[in-house]
């Protein structure tokens, strides 16, 4: 699977911070309402990014658990044992680890650049508004909301930034014995 770069996020969350800030602003314009936001969006995009590194870790650990059976096979090999002794080496560092099925190891690297890009096009979106508000700033209601959509664009960035992580943690090393 063909990883996804960190210049995507920034391009989609920079497109949706001029879109949704120009028509956040003709709303507004026009009498309309712009959207409310709660701290429970917080909540929500940090869930999302406790759920991406839990996912993520077991990968991470079982690719370091191969790699390091590579590295005893390759030893063992350096050291002129024979093929039974070198597979030997290798399986006694796997041993008693519960692996991870390929379907979910697959799941959670798309779910890791789905969160990647995501968390570029939640910033955008929230850092949108927050520029529409920007020259309301004396208003002690629309400072609050601006504070919250600061949270909500840095919570969302930590999300995007987490999925490019999680996908590095997913990346296996060439390991055949």
């Amino acid at each position: 699977m063909k990883p996804v770069r960190p210049v995507t996020a920034v391009v989609a969350g920079l497109l949706v911070a001029l879109i949704s800030g120009g028509l956040l602003q003709l709303m507004r314009n026009s009498g309309r309402a712009v959207p409310q936001h709660s701290w429970w969006e917080v909540l929500v995009v940090l869930a999302a990014c406790g759920l991406l590194v839990a996912g993520g870790w077991r990968i991470r650990d079982e690719v370091r658990a191969r790699t390091k059976a590579k590295k005893e096979a390759d030893a063992a090999r350096r050291a002129g044992s024979d093929e039974s002794e070198i597979r030997a080496a290798a399986a006694a560092v796997v041993q008693g680890r519960e692996t991870v099925a390929p379907d979910t190891a697959r799941r959670i690297v798309v779910l890791s650049q789905t969160a990647a890009i995501g968390g570029g096009i939640l910033a955008g979106w929230y850092a949108g508004q927050a520029v529409t508000q920007l020259a309301r700033l004396s208003v002690p209601s629309v400072r609050s909301a601006v504070l919250l959509l600061g949270v909500l664009v840095v919570s969302s960035v930590v999300l995007s930034v987490l999925g490019f992580v999680v996908q590095r943690w997913c990346t296996i090393p060439d390991l055949s014995l």
